[in-house]
């Protein structure tokens, strides 16, 4: 395979360049957010869009535990479906195989699932709502 060229050398660089402006641009705005008290609600929706604008094809989305860590109190997102909020809010975690986020609240480590339809971690129920909901990894 022949050497890369200068000008190849080159875009990477400006590439990277712009891409760490960009990132920089996003913390400055998120940092505002902190700053300035935004509600939290606000932060966890400006994280969320920030997510989906430098990575184009992905949804994120937070989700908070209850006061006491037995369920999930909360689900913030710019792009998922309202209706994936309302089916998880008041869950219950623990015992029950409601995959990544529940198993994350229960165990507090963080925890990823490349292939929600083939993944052990998730109940038939909770399996059938994330992928109706367009869900396929978290």
């Amino acid at each position: 395979m022949p050497p890369a060229s200068p000008l190849r050398k080159r875009g990477e660089l400006m590439t990277a360049d712009h891409d760490a402006r960009i990132l920089l641009a996003e913390q400055a705005r998120l940092l505002a957010c902190i700053a300035l008290e935004r509600r939290l609600e606000v932060t966890l929706e400006q994280i969320t869009e920030t997510i989906t604008r430098l990575a184009p094809g992905l949804s994120a989305a937070v989700l908070l535990a209850s006061a006491d860590g037995r369920s999930i109190a909360g689900s913030h997102s710019t792009r998922l479906p309202p209706g994936f909020a309302s089916a998880v809010i008041g869950t219950p975690v623990g015992d029950v195989r409601i995959g990544t986020c529940g198993t994350a609240i229960h165990t507090g480590l963080s925890v990823t699932c490349a292939d929600i339809a083939n993944d052990s971690a998730w109940s038939e129920e909770w399996r059938a709502a994330c992928v109706g909901f367009g869900i396929r990894a978290c």
